[in-house]
């Protein structure tokens, strides 16, 4: 696993997704957030970017955000807000390389490594996917770049 220390992640012109959603419902969001996007005559300009906060196990949900880079300025409604900047500082970044659903195992990876050098973490983790939104629910080959906050960095 290669680790990249102080590692910078930037994009402008973003629509955030942020709720309390079960794995299923993930899609039709996705889906809703394109057609919102279309429907303002904007288009994705960058890598989608992900973070799960919170699983809460019993309900089988968890508190999850999702990042779309876009050509243009939108207006923000109840279920999506725009934002002028998404911005991750003075963080540690890895790649993940395969299905999303063994993401957590690179996360466990990332976290003792980083550990194992002395440093600690703020989470959550985020995920940049590398690759279309549509291509990403059933890849097997998928490639997303890890970010974590190191303690102490300008968030």
């Amino acid at each position: 696993m290669e680790i990249h220390v102080n590692a910078n992640y930037t994009a402008n012109n973003v629509i955030r997704f942020r709720g309390i959603v079960t794995n299923p419902e993930i899609k039709a969001i996705m889906e809703r957030l394109d057609d919102y996007i279309n429907s303002n005559g904007a288009r994705q300009t960058g890598e989608l970017i992900t973070t799960t906060r919170i699983i809460y196990l019993e309900s089988r949900t968890s508190d999850i955000e999702i990042f779309v880079p876009i050509d243009r300025v939108i207006p923000s409604t109840s279920e999506f807000e725009y934002r002028p900047l998404f911005s991750l500082n003075d963080c540690i970044m890895t790649r993940h390389k395969g299905n999303p659903r063994l993401m957590p195992i690179t996360y466990t990876k990332l976290y003792h490594k980083v550990t194992d050098m002395g440093l600690e973490v703020v989470q959550p983790f985020y995920n940049v996917f590398k690759g279309e939104v549509c291509d990403l629910w059933d890849m097997d080959e998928l490639e997303a770049d890890v970010y974590v906050v190191k303690e102490g960095a300008n968030f």
